[in-house]
């Protein structure tokens, strides 16, 4: 399994194409 941090960048290097879920839920996993 990939780590928190490369989960975490994983999420903010995707395109605008996510929905604002993930990104909230990306800063909750920082």
């Amino acid at each position: 399994f990939p780590t928190r941090g490369q989960v975490v960048h994983a999420f903010l290097t995707r395109p605008p194409l996510t929905r604002p879920e993930g990104r909230a839920r990306a800063t909750c996993m920082r």
